[in-house]
């Protein structure tokens, strides 16, 4: 969503069409806790009931950039954007079942720049 914003700004080409469809097409994957499953087909069934974390950080800067493209409702949804909790000082958690089950011991490094690009993005557009 970011990058398609970007290329707008770029280029001058719409893209919010675009964005918007894409965006559909993620949430049709959320869970009752309103996080997104890891794997989905696109006929819209789930394939994978698990949820990690850089999908909720990339769910939350789709919204951002649709804030930022000025779409009604998308600050309360960025605010609201479900990420997994986690009882880690200072760490996170990368993957529950659906039932809340950790199933990983490790934090991934690569988990923490999705973190930060979250964070960046919320602070440049939604401060």
């Amino acid at each position: 969503m970011r990058l398609l914003k970007g290329f707008e700004r770029i280029t001058g080409c719409p893209t919010r069409e675009y964005r918007s469809q894409l965006l559909v097409s993620a949430l049709r994957y959320r869970d009752k806790t309103g996080c997104l499953l890891d794997e989905g087909d696109a006929q819209g069934k789930v394939r994978k009931f698990t949820r990690r974390l850089w999908p909720q950080t990339e769910i939350a800067k789709a919204w951002i950039a649709q804030v930022q493209a000025g779409e009604q409702g998308a600050a309360d949804e960025a605010a609201g954007a479900t990420l997994l909790a986690t009882t880690v000082l200072g760490g996170w958690c990368d993957q529950f079942d659906c039932d809340d089950k950790l199933l990983v011991e490790y934090m991934p490094e690569t988990s923490f720049y999705h973190v930060i690009c979250a964070i960046t993005e919320a602070d440049r557009v939604l401060s």
